[in-house]
């Protein structure tokens, strides 16, 4: 009898305030979509156990943008200013009793590859990892899949540090999956969104 696969949940960190844009970048459309809306949509359509998505600045605006989908929930985290640690920590104490891992993605990355979710996902599925991360062409990214046991450590990063700081410090507890894929781009500045929405 094959062990029953773990219950994954997706973290969206989606509670930035934008500085470089100067106007909050998760309302900014691509094909007429909100940026938070293509990001929580594309992970909702990965079949996660959960997806809960962080919102912080402007969070009630955001809130407005996210379609009605199910397994989607909207926590706010009123520290988001304290940086990216927080909208983590956020997400992670919100998810249910059940869950035995999280997937960490961020908000201003609308397309993650498909394949590379699911990459880690089998990893992780396997039982033995504590921690999935991916590298794209040897550049580590996102999503970052970590199984309950180590949600302390990941609590426990403070700053505008999120995953990645706590992973580069402990590699050991790591296990990274290579993939030949370019990694999915940032929107931190206009040059970004124009890369992405097609120079419009």
């Amino acid at each position: 009898m094959s062990a029953k696969a773990p219950a994954v949940a997706a973290i969206v960190l989606a509670a930035g305030g934008s500085q470089r844009l100067g106007e909050p970048k998760q309302l900014l459309e691509l094909d007429g979509v909100p940026l938070v809306d293509v990001a929580a949509g594309a992970v909702c359509e990965r079949g996660f156990t959960e997806v809960v998505v962080v919102l912080g600045r402007d969070a009630e605006q955001v809130r407005a943008a996210l379609s009605r989908r199910d397994g989607l929930r909207v926590v706010v985290n009123e520290q988001w200013e304290s940086g990216q640690s927080t909208s983590l920590r956020a997400g992670l104490e919100a998810l249910d009793e059940s869950v035995d891992g999280a997937a960490v993605f961020l908000g201003d990355q609308p397309y993650v590859p498909p394949e590379a979710i699911d990459a880690v996902l089998a990893a992780f599925g396997t039982g033995k990892i504590a921690v999935v991360r991916p590298r794209y062409r040897g550049v580590p990214g996102h999503p970052v899949v970590a199984s309950r046991s180590a949600w302390a450590a990941l609590m426990g990063v403070h700053g505008d540090r999120g995953a990645g700081a706590l992973l580069d410090a402990s590699p050991a507890s790591v296990h990274e999956i290579e993939l030949d894929l370019d990694p999915p781009r940032d929107i931190d500045t206009w040059d970004d969104y124009r890369a992405l929405s097609g120079g419009l």
